[in-house]
């Protein structure tokens, strides 16, 4: 198949496969909204249906309270076995997603994409600028001393550049961190008295330092950018006009990033199996159940 159609069928194929991943996302999400409001109607239901025993039979105000608070809290939002229901409703859509899942690496291994796509631009100018520090020449040609001084001089005062930048990064993000960490442990911010308005407040003071953050990488990513680039044409001014050294031969790396990768994926699988087969991912549903209807309070 030629470059051009793998190209055209990868691009494809990745947009099938994010739009099918979304798609099943909101049927997830859709899922627990039926879920969450479905109860809430029979609650509601409920609540109706004792108010009306509670006039008819002449109650008390507070026993009302107290009965219909036992009635309608005693009919669940999340359980295992309404959740386990509706996660067997989604069972179809997700080995449809992960025939795709694995319909995607095949495409990937079959259609590859051209050799100057598959590398991140900032990654091979990182890469060429530490080929070319480790050229730097040490003395100038004979007759180009101001040239060599001058590039050698501009190659510093970049790198000096380079690194306040880094730090001032550094500085920003780690106050930009702190700030939010102080007002989260301060147990005065949340009083327990209106919890969406302690978490709207807890919002409106976090995330200005998030956008802050956020911001402070994007400037961050474009400076050191324009700075890698004015390196690199330093360093070529410099290795033109000097003694260029001796290249050290090539040596064989072993490759320890794929090994850590293949190794902690085959790990992971391996313990989601011996979760399945012990019955653990019944105690972790259970557990997740419990904390929407305990300690959050949705239930």
């Amino acid at each position: 198949m030629p470059m051009k159609d793998n190209v055209s069928l990868r691009r494809w194929y990745s947009i099938g496969f994010l739009v099918l991943t979304v798609l099943l996302g909101l049927a997830f999400l859709l899922q627990a909204a039926n879920i969450y409001y479905g109860a809430l109607e029979q609650r509601e239901a409920v609540r109706a249906e004792m108010l009306t025993q509670a006039e008819q039979e002449g109650w008390s105000e507070d026993d009302t309270s107290i009965k219909v608070a036992q009635a309608v809290y005693s009919i669940p939002i999340y359980s295992r076995e309404i959740v386990g229901q509706r996660l067997k409703a989604m069972i179809p859509w997700v080995c449809v997603w992960v025939a795709a899942l694995i319909g995607a690496i095949v495409v990937a291994h079959l259609c590859p994409a051209p050799a100057d796509r598959r590398r991140d631009k900032d990654i091979m100018l990182d890469q060429k600028l530490k080929a070319a520090r480790a050229r730097l020449p040490q003395t100038p040609k004979e007759g180009r001393q101001e040239e060599f001084d001058w590039a050698v001089s501009q190659y510093q005062q970049l790198r000096r550049q380079e690194w306040i930048l880094t730090l001032i990064v550094a500085v920003c993000t780690v106050a930009c961190l702190i700030l939010p960490v102080l007002y989260l442990l301060n147990g005065d911010n949340f009083p327990k008295e209106d919890i969406t308005g302690e978490v709207a407040a807890a919002a409106w003071n976090i995330l200005p330092a998030v956008a802050v953050l956020a911001a402070d990488y994007i400037a961050y990513v474009y400076v050191r950018r324009q700075i890698m680039r004015e390196e690199q044409a330093a360093l070529k001014a410099a290795i033109a006009a000097g003694e260029l050294r001796p290249q050290a031969p090539a040596q064989k790396k072993i490759p320890w990033v794929r090994i850590a990768r293949i190794s902690l994926a085959t790990a992971g699988v391996a313990l989601v199996i011996l979760g399945i087969f012990n019955g653990s991912m019944q105690d972790v549903l259970t557990k997740a159940i419990k904390i929407c209807t305990e300690c959050i309070g949705l239930g």
